[in-house]
């Protein structure tokens, strides 16, 4: 038996040489993967965060808050002093109002965008949430004082408030749309050809960005308000591409077996995760835009609607006409895959509902700021009745009135200090003493919408409850108003006052009451997949003019479980 035979030292120094060899370029080689694949995703979050800050700046502008008086019967008429209190820019700091998002009991913000002078960084700064005048006061102050100030500190900072830089500029100007005509909003030309106490159409963002980012030079980035409708077309600008530069990678190509395919493999998994981040981002940020085009077309068309009644129907509005049918979810998925190649966008789930609602179905809880005493105690009696009929607290309705009318006085600078901020839609009732127990209770029957004048809002009987009905017709017992219903609902009413007569004749004061309305809710819901948006709008309807105007929107994204899930 022939013995076995091992290696010669010779053998084994040369194998351990080989390796060595091996292992050192290999090394060099997976050394140079990973500082390639450092700085992919350095290059990845900043193009990411930079995305964030820009989405950040139209959100700030979608979500300002504003006071607008309803708009006027006459065209010559004089709009209200809102921008003083929404929008604010010195040529160096933009200061908005915003409502907290997702919250109304949160309050509004105070946000501001500026250039630091003294490195070059765009940041954003925003207030603690405010409740009261007094407070937004000291934030609209303190937000002029940071944007004026040195201090580019960021993160917290006194007073709850919160910085953050979002890019390095060169330089930033902002032009508002007025008149159908872009300007800058500290031209004197500017300023004498239009009302500049009113709000811009639009705002144009011309921010250079500094060089050495992933988005560097020149953008242009404009907003359109949402209740606007105009006649421009905005224009189109190419989307935001990075300039990259090659880096040349050097190193051998040379890996070592298992050891190396398990690294390269680790390498590839994160290279692919990263990449589909990045198309995530990119197919979000599509769907979000085709969701405000559908949602915007949505409110168009509910517009157009309320514009023919107007003109077919006349004054008088009621529950069988066309406005007031629900919109069925309709599948719009064909719409969307128009003009796309991608099999896997023509499967996509779409669908569109929505539904009109006539909002003087309700009373107006600004009835009660009217300032003749007498209208304002008749407001208070109707208050009274529907609280009553509810169970519901009368401390809190005297809160209610006081609270509202302090805020009213306020908007007028005839009293500051710590009056509540007027609410300009229902939920925001929290800022003025309502509980939350409560606000659900007059979901149903109380809404919040600008007045005409110094008359009140009236309560349209054709589409009104019996308990709005019995509210609002003081001298009417509820079984009368339930009477008014059922008859309303065999034939509509022509005359409120009449119709009133007839179940109670001689004993109620109709005077509140009407047969039409121009105050509307327009609720419009778009379901891309697993994702819902929805958005809210409150339009006015001029019977003089036959507009309808569009006075503010609330779009929100809700969850929504898979279609048969």
């Amino acid at each position: 038996m022939k013995k076995s035979r091992g290696f010669t030292l010779i053998e084994v120094l040369v194998a351990l040489t080989i390796m060595a060899v091996i292992a050192v370029l290999s090394w060099r080689g997976i050394d140079g993967m990973l500082r390639a694949q450092d700085a992919t995703r350095r290059y990845t979050d900043e193009v990411l965060a930079t995305q964030a800050g820009l989405a950040q700046w139209r959100t700030d502008l979608d979500a300002m808050m504003t006071w607008p008086a309803a708009a006027a019967d006459s065209p010559t008429a004089q709009p209200p002093p809102a921008m003083q209190r929404s929008l604010a820019w010195d040529g160096h700091t933009l200061r908005i109002t915003r409502t907290a998002a997702g919250d109304a009991a949160a309050g509004l913000r105070v946000v501001a965008w500026t250039r630091r002078s003294t490195g070059g960084q765009w940041q954003r700064w925003q207030s603690a949430p405010v409740l009261s005048q007094a407070a937004w006061a000291n934030a609209w102050d303190a937000a002029a004082a940071w944007g004026q100030g040195g201090d580019a500190a960021t993160g917290a900072l006194p007073g709850g408030a919160q910085a953050v830089t979002v890019a390095a500029a060169l330089d930033w100007q902002l032009h508002y749309f007025r008149k159908n005509a872009w300007t800058n909003p500290l031209s004197s030309g500017a300023q004498s050809g239009a009302d500049t106490r009113v709000l811009p159409d639009g705002v144009r963002l011309f921010l250079t960005l500094a060089p050495g980012q992933p988005l560097a030079g020149p953008l242009v980035i404009d907003w359109v308000r949402p209740d606007f409708v105009g006649g421009f077309v905005m224009p189109r600008h190419p989307p935001l591409r990075a300039r990259q530069t090659a880096r040349r990678q050097t190193g051998a190509a040379l890996l070592a077996a298992m050891l190396t395919v398990v690294l390269v493999a680790t390498l590839a998994a994160g290279a692919l995760w990263r990449q589909w981040r990045g198309v995530e981002v990119e197919a979000a940020e599509r769907t979000r835009g085709q969701s405000a085009w559908l949602l915007s077309g949505a409110l168009d068309w509910s517009r157009l609607i309320l514009a023919g009644d107007l003109r077919e129907s006349g004054a008088v509005d009621h529950l069988g006409e066309p406005w007031a049918v629900p919109l069925a979810e309709a599948r719009l998925s064909t719409f969307l895959a128009a003009g796309e190649a991608s099999a896997g966008d023509i499967e996509r789930d779409a669908f569109l509902s929505g539904q009109i609602v006539d909002l003087q179905s309700r009373l107006n809880a600004l009835n009660l700021t009217l300032t003749d005493p007498d209208a304002r105690m008749k407001a208070l009696l109707r208050f009274q009745r529907l609280f009553e009929l509810l169970g519901l607290p009368s401390a809190e309705l005297g809160a209610l009135q006081r609270n509202l009318a302090r805020a009213q006085a306020a908007m007028t600078a005839s009293e500051g200090g710590d009056a509540p901020l007027l609410p300009r839609r229902f939920d925001q009732l929290v800022w003025v003493g309502v509980s939350p127990a409560t606000l659900a209770a007059l979901r149903p029957y109380v809404t919040v919408l600008p007045l005409q004048g110094q008359a009140p809002t009236l309560v349209n009987v054709n589409t009104a409850s019996a308990q709005v009905i019995y509210a609002a017709v003081p001298g009417l017992d509820l079984a009368a108003a339930q009477r008014l219903v059922g008859e309303r609902d065999r034939a509509y009413l022509r005359n409120a006052a009449s119709a009133i007569a007839q179940v109670a004749p001689g004993e109620a004061d109709a005077s509140w009451t009407a047969v039409g309305s121009r105050f509307f809710e327009v609720r419009g819901r778009l379901r891309l997949d697993q994702l819902a948006v929805e958005e809210v709008s409150v339009v006015q309807r001029n019977p003089f003019t036959r507009g309808v105007t569009t006075l503010w929107r609330e779009r929100t994204a809700i969850r929504t479980p898979a279609v048969g899930s």
